[in-house]
């Protein structure tokens, strides 16, 4: 019994280093977008093909519930609003 919820435990935290990661790579991409610092736009260039995707698929989900599209800078805080809110989900469940 111990061994399964050790690796329900392992994998839960493996799910909230995705949420850090994937956040680090939106704070570059809003970073890069609002001010441009000639430093950060390699790794602007590394992160942009991994979030467009992931972008495109929030927009897609946020028309379909809402009705209504919304703005990249919108939907940057909707997505890590709606990280946090799992965050916090999955955190009280265990």
């Amino acid at each position: 019994m111990g061994l399964i919820y050790n690796l329900i435990i392992g994998t839960v935290h493996l799910l909230f280093v995705a949420f850090d990661a994937l956040l680090v790579m939106i704070l570059i991409r809003v970073v890069y977008e609002r001010w441009r610092p000639p430093w950060l736009k390699q790794a602007d260039d590394t992160v942009k093909p991994l979030i467009v995707p992931f972008m495109s698929i929030a927009h897609r989900t946020v028309r379909h519930i809402t009705g209504k599209s919304l703005t990249e800078k919108h939907l940057v805080l909707v997505i890590i609003v709606s990280m946090w809110i799992t965050r916090f989900i999955v955190a009280s469940l265990l």
